[in-house]
């Protein structure tokens, strides 16, 4: 039982891909070519808790649309490239950053909030917004910011994102119709862990030796994402209750403006700009486990503040 439990905690199978990735590497190279439908499948499990009345409110999915593509994209995404500049010198780590800014919020933010018990309304709205700019975003900031040693063909940028995100939210669209949902749901959770796994391991399953021949590329990456999950998180929270948002909504828009779809940014990374370019995704991973759990910690505890 205990087992069965510990094959289910999403830290857990993120801390393990990265342990088997560099210890047992082999099978990460035969099983490159899962990772983009693995993605696919990501988006499409979980964008069936997107409800299809979202689609016919214009209005609030425009509103919702800005507010994730400025702190999302624009935010957050300035804060990433600018400090993989300033810290790193290495072009192909440079552009796995690029990704990762380019890439949507994490879809996971919905769940977060809920766990730390934020605002999921606005969490769902948001996220939703900011995956739908990102057809056009993400290529906009791959082609704006990835030159010299890396190039990417739009053409080849926009039919990534058809296949890992338009098309899966499609065909999540027909489930719903269908009906077919309610037979997903008891297990989509444990599959969307299971497919996350695989991605992991197989971007540190390729990049093994660079995390051993690397070791300064290595701990400056890491201190990019401190910077970006822990100080630009301070930053968000702080202003936001400033500025007289409740505790839910500082909750969202913190975590709408530090957790990025690492998965995807891998993904992305792995296919368009080379094994390399997917590493900065792979240590963002390690160090997103420390930050979300601290930040698990620290909202429980302003919930029970507050509460009293």
């Amino acid at each position: 039982m205990h087992l069965v439990k510990l094959l289910r905690s999403q830290e857990f199978l993120i801390g393990l891909a990265l342990f088997l990735g560099l210890v047992w590497p082999d099978l990460a190279r035969p099983l490159t070519f899962t990772v983009l439908p693995a993605l696919a499948v990501v988006i499409f499990l979980s964008t069936l808790g997107v409800p299809n009345k979202i689609f016919t409110q214009p209005v609030a999915m425009l509103r919702a649309g800005l507010e994730g593509t400025v702190l999302s994209f624009v935010v957050l995404g300035a804060v990433t490239i600018g400090l993989s500049r300033l810290l790193l010198d290495d072009p192909h780590f440079q552009a796995g950053f690029v990704f990762m800014a380019a890439t949507p919020p994490a879809t996971a933010v919905i769940a977060f909030t809920y766990s730390m018990k934020g605002d999921v309304t606005h969490a769902l709205s948001t996220v939703l917004g900011a995956y739908l700019a990102s057809l056009f975003m993400t290529p906009i900031i791959l082609n704006l910011f990835l030159g010299g040693h890396i190039t990417v063909n739009t053409w080849e940028v926009v039919l990534h994102i058809v296949i890992v995100i338009i098309i899966p939210l499609a065909v999540s669209r027909l489930c719903l119709w269908a009906g077919w949902q309610r037979f997903l749901d008891p297990v989509k959770g444990d599959v969307i862990k299971g497919l996350f796994f695989l991605v992991f391991y197989i971007m540190v399953g390729l990049n093994r030796q660079v995390f051993f021949d690397e070791l300064d590329l290595i701990w400056s990456t890491a201190l990019v994402m401190v910077l970006c999950y822990f100080v630009l998180g301070a930053v968000v929270y702080w202003l936001s209750r400033r500025l007289g948002s409740v505790l839910e909504k500082a909750i969202s828009l913190t975590l709408l403006t530090t957790v990025k779809n690492l998965g995807l940014s891998g993904g992305m990374a792995l296919a368009l700009g080379g094994e390399k370019a997917a590493v900065p995704s792979a240590v963002a991973a390690i160090i997103f486990l420390v930050y979300i759990t601290a930040m698990g910690a620290y909202m429980r505890h302003r919930h029970t503040l507050e509460d009293a």
